[in-house]
């Protein structure tokens, strides 16, 4: 079950490695000022929520769950609101 053969843990670790990336690169990870001024909630969910979508994406493709489908596309939800608010925002300014 836990070979490089099977689609569902090649898919897997596809996920993963994005995951890594988006540990790294993150929107406003240029700009310390503008991210002071986000009330927190819009922190956490811009830094941390597109890198935990695709872990549990991952855990999805391993255990091929529909609990875990809707769980990743909720945090994607989640992530792309925070990103739609944060643009408004700064277009705002």
């Amino acid at each position: 079950m836990w070979s490089l053969a099977d689609p569902r843990i090649r898919a897997a670790m596809v996920c993963l490695a994005i995951a890594t990336v988006y540990l790294f690169v993150w929107p406003g990870r240029r700009n310390p000022e503008r991210v002071a001024l986000r009330p927190l909630w819009r922190r956490i969910v811009l830094r941390w929520f597109h890198s935990l979508f695709w872990v549990v994406a991952a855990v999805a493709c391993v255990l091929w769950s529909k609990v875990a489908v809707i769980a990743a596309l909720a945090i994607y939800v989640i992530f792309l609101v925070a990103l739609m608010l944060e643009r408004r925002a700064v277009a705002g300014k």
